[in-house]
């Protein structure tokens, strides 16, 4: 039999673990209901905090990371390597800048941003406000990727005709509408 004292222990305990649990969580809804992807999953049976998190964090990045403004170093995170090491203060961290790339990626606009896309949300009054993100060029679709040839006088990339001693400019990448680079 439990002694009264290690009883209400593990009630204060089990008091600050759901209240953790419970602001995570409150937290994920806010991003998520942000990011028009509604209100993050809950927590399911036998998940432990860690996994549920992980669970939270990997289904954010799902929606984001294929967006060109998603910040690199967060595409192809999975969230699942940090449960295995058990830190706490790791997931912490990570899941604080997720949260705060997430939302400025789903709503960055203008050339380069990623497809349009209707991000629903709901206001303070329960009310449902759509809001439209991405790069609204009707005509994307139809255009070439290629818009500028980048040209410099470079001995490695000049052959033949457009070498350095015949005096001309060879090419040596192109520019993309996003902004990207590719070499030649």
């Amino acid at each position: 039999m439990r002694s009264p004292a290690s009883m209400l222990a593990s009630r204060r305990y089990d008091a600050a673990l759901d209240q953790g649990i419970s602001a995570f969580q409150a937290r994920a809804d806010a991003v998520f209901n942000r990011c028009g992807l509604g209100s993050a999953p809950r927590r399911q049976h036998l998940d432990g905090v860690l996994t549920h998190r992980a669970h939270v964090l990997n289904e954010l990045l799902a929606a984001v990371a294929p967006l060109p403004t998603c910040p690199e170093h967060l595409r192809g995170f999975d969230a699942h390597s940090l449960v295995a090491s058990g830190s706490t203060a790791a997931l912490d961290s990570m899941a604080q800048m997720i949260f705060d790339a997430a939302p400025a990626a789903m709503e960055a606009t203008g050339p380069g941003t990623g497809p349009e896309r209707a991000v629903t949300t709901r206001d303070a009054s329960g009310r449902m406000i759509t809001k439209f993100y991405g790069d609204f060029d009707p005509w994307g679709p139809f255009k070439p990727r290629t818009v500028q040839l980048v040209t410099e006088w470079s001995c490695d990339a000049a052959r033949g005709a457009n070498s350095v001693r015949a005096r001309a400019n060879a090419p040596v990448a192109h520019v993309y509408r996003d902004g990207s680079t590719r070499p030649v």
